[in-house]
């Protein structure tokens, strides 16, 4: 019998006597252990230092809008280009602020369709496209592409939900804000935890000011939106934006700097899994298309398999189930299929959502980690080779 969760708690013995020293001598609320790491953070993705640690993803991609709102860059009834596949919180925080999310469809490669994007901002006027790295796929011509169509993009911002593609080989200074999420099963795990990369520094002054209460305490001397009294009595109980309590801890700031120093060594048994992976399905019948060619400068967050019928998914799920293997539908399906739908203002961009509805209908998804996991994905191609 096999053991394959989606994810899997790979915390070394020494990372978690250090986390027992760390509890006993260290401070808990946010502090220089998240500063530290976001330094690292900005210096491996190798961008301005605008890193913004949050206590989520979701909550990065909740202060990537919030920021771009209170700056004045977008604002409610602004349209945003997103792909119809992701997770619910890509979405949900443009409609807390009264953007209009446009939707589009994807592609073979799980990502919004090309054409479709462009199309959509010239249709809409569209303010913003909020792409989304769906399983670490994205590729980086894709970005270079955008941009080359200057007289579309040159009043529209880019912005990348990175959350399920970290250590993907990017060009992150290409997009306006990135999010990234450290949640257990993602790329790093710090428990609970995510990050925004600002490239605009008066957005990053926000957006430390609405991680933190709307208060200007984390603000540096020189900044955007607040001129300092001196008096610290004064400056650090002075609230200057709308804002959350969207900090992280700082033992997650502590583990971060831990999964940073891993994270070679874990991207290359990932890496390894990938390339396994293809190998195997690359050709395989049962599936309605091929899987996405092997690539290094992919960073693939989870096994997506796409069957040729929802009966086939339908028997796989069993036999995956039998067999004590995880699966799981492709981050959310055709989110327009969502019943919470009915309750957002939007647009369907696109004239058909083909891919994401043969995605909802046919997909599922099986996990990727740091550790080896040939043996398993061997096991699981024998059985479906066999049985569908």
């Amino acid at each position: 019998m096999l053991s394959y969760p989606l994810a899997k708690n790979l915390l070394t013995e020494d990372d978690k006597d250090a986390l027992k020293n760390f509890i006993d001598h260290g401070m808990f609320t946010m502090g220089k252990e998240v500063q530290k790491f976001e330094t690292m953070f900005s210096d491996f993705l190798e961008t301005d230092p605008h890193s913004v640690m949050t206590n989520s993803g979701s909550s990065a991609n909740l202060l990537l809008i919030a920021s771009y709102v209170s700056s004045g860059k977008l604002k409610a009834g602004d349209k945003v280009v997103v792909p119809a596949v992701s997770w619910s919180t890509t979405y949900f925080p443009l409609v807390q602020y009264g953007l209009i999310p446009v939707f589009v469809d994807v592609d073979h490669t799980y990502q919004a369709d090309f054409n479709e994007v462009i199309q959509a901002i010239e249709k809409h006027d569209a303010k913003a496209v909020f792409l989304v790295n769906l399983l670490g796929l994205l590729d980086i011509d894709y970005i270079y592409g955008l941009r080359l169509h200057y007289d579309v993009m040159k009043n529209c911002y880019i912005f990348l939900d990175n959350c399920e593609g970290f250590g993907s080989s990017q060009s992150y200074k290409s997009f306006d804000a990135v999010t990234h999420s450290f949640f257990f099963s993602h790329h790093l795990n710090t428990m609970e935890g995510g990050m925004v990369t600002f490239k605009d520094e008066t957005v990053y002054h926000h957006s430390l000011s609405l991680r933190a209460h709307g208060w200007t305490r984390n603000l540096p001397e020189n900044n955007a939106i607040y001129h300092r009294h001196g008096d610290d009595f004064r400056d650090s109980f002075t609230f200057v934006t709308v804002g959350y309590c969207l900090r992280p801890l700082e033992m997650s700031g502590f583990l971060g700097q831990r999964e940073m120093d891993k994270w070679e060594k874990t991207r290359e048994i990932r890496d390894r899994n990938h390339k396994y992976f293809n190998e195997l399905f690359q050709d395989s019948i049962f599936l309605s298309f091929n899987v996405i060619p092997y690539s290094w400068s992919h960073s693939i967050f989870g096994f997506p398999l796409v069957f040729n019928s929802p009966e086939k998914r339908k028997k796989a799920v069993d036999i995956l189930t039998e067999m004590n293997v995880s699966c799981r539908p492709i981050i959310s399906g055709n989110f327009l299929n969502q019943p919470v739908m009915r309750k957002i203002e939007h647009i369907e961009g696109s004239d058909s959502f083909a891919m994401a509805e043969t995605i909802d209908k046919c997909g599922l998804m099986i996990g990727n980690y740091g550790e080896d996991l040939r043996d398993n994905l061997k096991e699981i191609y024998i059985r479906l080779e066999n049985e569908l």
